[in-house]
This record gives structure tokens, sequence and C-alpha cells, in this order.
């Protein structure tokens, strides 16, 4: 039998160590990678939703000034709370809301990959000690 000093031991195992780690950062990287351009592509559907909206909503109020007719001081009055709820819309309305969902749903993508990498660092451990 070969005798292993205590050094060569420490040696050993912090390569061990070393290597266990550096492949769960290589994991982690790749995987958080994947995720980025998942939700880059959602964000980017989003925005597109976003515009179609818009453009919807700006039809939409065109077709109501064209209806006016006649400038009164009532229609012009209607007319500039319009121009300024469609200024207003896209900024107060649509994107808190899809911003905190957005955020909520990144949130909890985010825990259950933390989850996975515990149970797959625990089935790891579970393994070794059998």
């Amino acid at each position: 039998m070969t005798d292993i000093s205590w050094q060569e031991l420490l040696g050993l195992v912090s390569a061990a160590v070393g290597f266990v780690l550096g492949a769960m950062w290589w994991l982690a990287k790749i995987i958080l990678g994947q995720q980025r351009k998942l939700l880059d592509a959602q964000f980017a559907a989003q925005f597109a939703r976003w515009e179609l909206q818009a453009t919807a909503q700006a039809m939409r109020i065109s077709e109501i000034e064209r209806r006016m007719g006649e400038e009164t001081t009532a229609t012009r009055q209607l007319r500039d709370e319009l121009q300024r709820l469609r200024d207003e819309m896209p900024t107060r309305y649509v994107m808190r809301d899809d911003f905190l969902r957005f955020s909520a749903a990144f949130g909890e993508q985010m825990a259950a990959l933390h989850r996975k990498i515990d149970d797959f660092i625990r089935g790891e451990y579970a393994r070794r000690s059998e």
C-alpha cells in the first residue's frame, strides 16, 4: 500500500473540490445564459404587443377625432384630454403593471432554478455518502 502524506491528501481534496465548484459554476453560467435568452425573447414579444396596442389606440383616437367634425370649445377640450390620455396610457397604466408581473415571474423562475440547483447538490452529496 502506498503511504500518502497529509499534504498530498489535502492537495487531492482541494483539487476535487475545485473541480466540482468549477463544474457547478460552468453549469450555472449556462443555465443563466439560457434563462437570459428566454427572457429577452419574452420581453421582445411583449414590446411588440405594446407597439400594436399603442397603434390600435392611436387609430381609435384618430377615428374619434375625425368623427367629431367641427371644433368647438367642448370638442377642443375633449381632444386635449384624449391627447393627454394617449400620452399617459402606455407609460402609467401598461408598463407599470406589466413590469410588476414580469418581475414576479422572473423571481419565481429564479427561485425554481435555486431549488433545482439545491436538489442537484443534495443529490450529489447523498450519492457520495453511500
